[in-house]
């Protein structure tokens, strides 16, 4: 990828990585995955061409979740999140953006667990909004058969809220979202028998479809882009 870019006539002023850059999952203290990340980041600038790209790295599941063997299951890791801050602010040239997500105070209506103000934020590239959404959100609440917290939660309220007002601002002609799980699985990945694929959606907890009648709803949203499922495919969401 880095050497594909490299080659490219015109520059991209951001490069994103829609998440798992390490393996993580690992159900410590958050050694495995500084030990990874700090690896990830030392062998970048190895690549040829490395050094006019501006790399900004989303968590994804990998990242942000540790895997449960005895309930089969990950769940967000609330050490995780000191260990990105960590990385990130040890190496401030990959989020050089105002951390404007949202935070666990006040109503806290999207029941976050943790401040996810550099996880989901946004900002205007010239005309265009962009979203970055984490996909694996800790929040507060658990799943009864698990007693683990929910895989694939975004912070619904807040996305609206900031795509309500891109919508609005008549500066801003597109708006584009990136995370690292789909809104949907493409047809051909095998389902899973939990939610594992997607961002969750359950009928108590219906976040894929929310999200999904949100941008259908909102017409200067173009794209979602999203990664997860190993292949390229793009399509219109049904």
């Amino acid at each position: 990828t880095v050497v594909d870019i490299a080659a490219l006539p015109h520059k991209p002023d951001y490069s994103f990585i829609l998440g798992d850059l390490v393996v993580g999952f690992a159900l410590d203290n958050g050694q495995e995955l500084r030990t990874q990340l700090d690896g990830w980041i030392a062998a970048f600038p190895g690549f040829p061409g490395s050094a006019g790209i501006h790399v900004v790295p989303l968590p994804g599941n990998h990242e942000m979740d540790y895997y449960d063997a005895t309930q089969s299951d990950q769940a967000p890791n609330p050490v995780s999140y000191l260990v990105w801050n960590n990385w990130i602010a040890t190496n401030q040239q990959l989020f050089p953006f105002e951390a404007n997500g949202p935070k666990p105070e006040g109503a806290n209506p999207d029941q976050l667990g943790e401040d996810e103000s550099h996880y989901t934020f946004s900002f205007n590239w010239g005309a265009v909004h962009i979203v970055a959404i984490n996909t694996d959100t800790l929040t507060a609440i658990v799943n009864p058969a698990t007693e683990l917290v929910y895989q694939g939660w975004i912070p619904i309220n807040w996305i609206t809220a900031d795509l309500e007002e891109a919508q609005a601002n008549p500066a801003i002609r597109t708006i584009l979202l990136m995370g690292h799980r789909p809104i949907e699985a493409p047809p051909l990945v095998p389902p899973l028998s939990n939610y594992g694929n997607t961002i969750l959606d359950l009928d108590a907890y219906p976040l894929a479809s929310e999200l999904a009648a949100l941008l259908q709803r909102t017409p200067k949203v173009k794209a979602y882009f999203c990664s997860h499922v190993h292949l390229v495919d793009a399509r219109k969401l049904t």
